[in-house]
């Protein structure tokens, strides 16, 4: 049973000097020693131990404040050191009042310089109507073996302020010249979804209305997942008689060589990691030329192409995927969900912030190696349909409009009189300002998987960088025209 009486606080740096807090401690045997020679014998009996958690010790009490109220006043010794005991905790509240307690609330302050002046965050404060109860105090390096504090700052800083602070305080705020991070409670009313633009939750939480476990997405990103850009195969693999280490080196190095940036090209070949080219990339985004985001997809799907001749590993992870929606989960809007693994898998993926184009450029390509009967043109549509509600149910059209053949190059005319019986006319009607009934959507067949153990050569289309490759280097890897499928 829990009791009512409140414990006694000391904190055991008053105990022990720095030194000895290194090599020694205070035993709980020896707190409740201390603690009996203050008291009598029958005050004793309501005792009921001592515990310390990260250097504050705790005296606990039954069901009786006789002995506190005694301890309080005496304090008590411990290896001849008088020691006073604390009412309350006195790292936490600056008042007494347990009424002015729970309007008490902790703002803290991060990724300011520990050289800066208070004097500036005392002034953000105050003019966000932050009204505090103590002043700025800084936060120290905890020991990582003893879990102990030390006497080294970390450069956070602290405060007791009245709650509720009205309006919240952005959590990513600028103070000065320095961005920084404040927390304190209430800030959950700032958080706005990034999928339906509410705010009190973020995406993929349960309380969006876009929420929705999805069990026919694939995620992928990072440099362990073999359809990462990022990830490192074993051998690399050679594009036009370079050597590339990771897909993202490749994409850099031949963005650099389309925009014309031949400096930027040499060091992104140079570059130890993916990430290094990725902040290459960064440094390049002011300098590209206008029209690059029109062909920019074409390049990126000629290294994949590229990727899956030469890493055996890509292949796999394409085959094993099977026909699940990938889904690229990186903060980037054009070629990512725009969301996080976690928020990606629970958020319908109809309402992703972003475009995922590397998710349907890599199931383009899986579509060509193993499922030959999708219709890329219509690609994305049937991704969608099967991710929206879990199947890949489809619109069926009538079976004569289903046997019915599409003229492919139709000659010009207005009328399809002359079109032989079981042919259906692809010459578009005139326009008629009778509202006409709605026409039916094209049937959508499932795709039909091939034999993914059987070897399929995959056909290398003409690339824009074939004009790139440099002078004296051999003609394209892809050149014989085939991916040999492992």
């Amino acid at each position: 049973m829990e009791t009512s009486v409140k414990p006694l606080f000391f904190k055991e740096e008053e105990v022990l000097t720095k030194q000895e807090l290194e090599n020694k401690f205070i035993s709980q045997f020896e707190v409740m020693l201390a603690a009996e020679d203050v008291i009598s014998f029958k005050q004793r009996l309501y005792l009921d131990g001592a515990q310390i958690i990260d250097g504050l010790w705790r005296i606990y009490f039954k069901n009786s404040d006789e002995a506190r109220i005694i301890l309080l006043a005496k304090g008590i010794t411990i290896r001849n050191r008088h020691v006073v005991l604390y009412d309350r905790n006195p790292f936490v509240h600056n008042s007494l009042n347990p009424d002015d307690q729970k309007n008490e609330i902790r703002v803290t302050i991060k990724d300011i310089p520990l050289s800066f002046d208070n004097t500036a965050i005392d002034t953000f404060l105050k003019a966000n109507n932050v009204k505090m109860k103590t002043g700025i105090r800084y936060c120290y390096i905890r020991n990582t073996f003893t879990r102990k504090l030390t006497d080294y700052k970390n450069g956070d800083r602290y405060l007791i302020a009245e709650g509720p602070i009205t309006p919240p305080i952005n959590r990513k705020s600028k103070i000065g010249r320095f961005r920084c991070r404040i927390y304190h409670d209430g800030q959950e009313k700032l958080i706005k979804c990034s999928t339906c633009g509410d705010g009190g939750h973020k995406a993929g939480s349960n309380e969006c209305p876009h929420y929705r476990k999805n069990d026919n997405v694939q995620s992928f990103a990072g440099y362990e997942n073999p359809l990462s850009n990022f990830y490192k195969p074993k051998d690399g693999f050679e594009m036009y008689g370079r050597q590339c280490s990771t897909a993202e080196q490749a994409w850099v190095y031949y963005k650099a060589k389309e925009n014309k940036l031949d400096t930027y090209a040499e060091e992104a070949l140079n570059c130890a990691h993916a990430g290094k080219a990725f902040q290459l990339s960064r440094r390049m985004a002011d300098k590209l030329q206008p029209g690059w985001d029109n062909y920019n997809m074409e390049v990126m799907e000629t290294i994949l192409i590229h990727k899956a001749e030469q890493c055996p590993e890509f292949q796999e992870a394409l085959r094993e995927s099977g026909q699940k929606l990938l889904a690229h989960c990186v903060p980037d809007k054009y070629w990512g969900t725009g969301l996080s693994d976690v928020h990606t898998m629970h958020t319908n993926p109809t309402h992703w912030p972003g475009d995922n184009a590397m998710g349907n450029l890599l199931m383009k390509i899986r579509d060509d190696l193993y499922f030959p009967s999708v219709d890329h043109d219509d690609a994305t549509s049937v991704h969608d349909d099967a991710s929206s509600d879990g199947s890949s149910e489809m619109d069926i059209t009538s079976d004569d409009e289903a046997n019915t053949t599409i003229i492919d190059n139709p000659q010009p005319s207005a009328k399809c009189d002359n079109t032989p019986p079981g042919v259906k006319c692809d010459t578009p009607k005139p326009q008629s300002d009778t509202p006409t009934a709605p026409e039916r959507k094209k049937k959508k067949t499932s795709p039909t998987p091939v034999d993914l153990n059987q070897s399929k050569p995959f056909v290398l289309r003409p690339s824009r960088l074939d004009t790139v490759v440099d002078p004296g280097h051999p003609k394209p890897i892809g050149a014989s025209g085939t991916i040999p499928v492992t």
